[in-house]
């Protein structure tokens, strides 16, 4: 059969256009694009919709964990049935080779099952993932964590809604949630707090274990990976700086149209942290002016989703959903 005597390379990510669309998500669509001239290249994610897998083109899609977008899938250092899931499907493809882009909504055990199954494992980090259970180094208060925070700091910031600790009553969690968002409240009781420290302590172990079980770790950014190596001097000499590899030739495809208005794009998954509210509340100020502001992507998270929705139409922005690669042509003309 054709393509049998190609490598074969198993990517892993938490999600694969076009039911994911985001920067890791892209990166790992254009990644498989590119190397599918050489390679046999297979994509392993978590983002069926329904609760059955499904598989497509080389691209299996399971289906999400039910802690999906809570605290307590962020912080558990394991995922039995998707691991169940991903040993099955490695033992079908028998990959030369695994590249593993994120352990969000996976587990975060993935890199020692593939070593332990003899797959070498490539692992790039898109993001603060490994030591920031947010991501992207934000407080509850949404000021910045300039560095990789001891533990107990960890557990002041508030954990998405619908999240708990153990012991928490439901009335805590939802002013945790409502905190977040409304009223900047910070404080959790000591025995929750404590709690928590121990949990975010206990993912910090779990991930530095995978880092260390793999065979090659790159960071696309030289800051993140200074941060990482800041915090586990040890790795200094195996992760390596590679910024990413991006198709840009679709810019060759924009034709900029006139516009008597001042016209302002976001282009990106609509999420908190990467300043939608800052614009938003700049477009509040300036609503009288002759602008025009439309948001292209999904909003994963239904809370900060009604907020957006009710904001679009106090202020007249346009919410143009998901999109692909294959859009950016018009979206920037």
């Amino acid at each position: 059969m054709p393509g049998d005597n190609k490598r074969k390379i198993a990517l892993i990510s938490h999600g694969y256009p076009p039911n994911s669309v985001g920067g890791t998500e892209g990166h790992v669509a254009a990644l498989r694009e590119r190397l599918a001239a050489d390679f046999e290249v297979s994509v392993i994610c978590r983002d069926a919709k329904g609760n059955t897998p499904q598989e497509d083109g080389g691209v299996l899609r399971l289906p999400p964990g039910p802690s999906l977008g809570s605290v307590d899938e962020l912080l558990a250092p394991r995922d039995p049935v998707f691991e169940e899931a991903l040993q099955s499907s490695i033992i079908k493809l028998d990959p030369h080779v695994a590249h593993v882009h994120h352990w969000c909504h996976l587990s975060n055990h993935l890199v020692r099952l593939l070593r332990d199954n003899g797959v070498p494992t490539v692992v790039t980090l898109h993001d603060h993932y490994v030591i920031c259970a947010a991501s992207h180094m934000l407080r509850g208060d949404d000021t910045v964590c300039e560095t990789a925070a001891d533990p107990d700091e960890c557990a002041r910031c508030l954990p998405p809604p619908k999240a708990a600790f153990e012991g928490e009553s439901s009335w805590q969690r939802f002013l945790r949630a409502s905190g977040r968002r409304l009223l900047n409240i910070t404080r959790l009781p000591p025995a929750i707090r404590a709690r928590a420290a121990e949990l975010y302590r206990a993912r910090r172990t779990e991930l530095r274990a995978e880092l260390a079980a793999a065979s090659y770790i790159i960071s696309p950014s030289q800051a993140l990976r200074q941060e990482i190596v800041r915090l586990w001097p040890d790795l200094s000499g195996r992760i390596h700086h590679l910024t990413h590899g991006l198709d840009s030739s679709w810019r060759d495809k924009v034709r900029k149209t006139p516009s008597e208005k001042v016209r302002f794009a976001y282009v990106g998954t609509v999420t908190p942290h990467k300043g939608i509210i800052i614009l938003l509340a700049a477009a509040k100020l300036l609503r009288d002016q002759p602008l025009e502001i439309a948001l292209y992507g999904a909003c994963p998270d239904p809370h900060f989703r009604q907020w957006i929705e009710g904001m679009a139409r106090e202020l007249g922005v346009a919410l143009k959903g998901a999109y692909s690669r294959a859009d950016l042509p018009a979206i920037y003309s």
